[in-house]
């Protein structure tokens, strides 16, 4: 799952994760987005967690956008 946000955010939303879901979601990587201050960053977690980890950036970080979820 894919998720944008501005590249100074990046340790607020590894944190919002980690208490939201711990150990069960991987950082893929952190890709810097053409001609803006975002990043988008990619998560791999199980199916159970993607409610969690949303809600989660939801409340610490309002202006995240989320990409399309696609099974692994």
């Amino acid at each position: 799952m894919p998720i944008k946000v501005d590249a100074g955010l990046v340790t607020p939303l590894q944190q919002a994760v980690k208490y939201a879901c711990g150990g069960v979601v991987r950082f893929l990587s952190v890709q810097p987005v053409a001609r803006s201050n975002s990043v988008k960053v990619w998560l791999a977690m199980p199916r159970p967690a993607i409610e969690r980890v949303m809600t989660a950036v939801m409340r610490t970080l309002p202006k995240a956008e989320f990409g399309c979820i696609t099974p692994v």
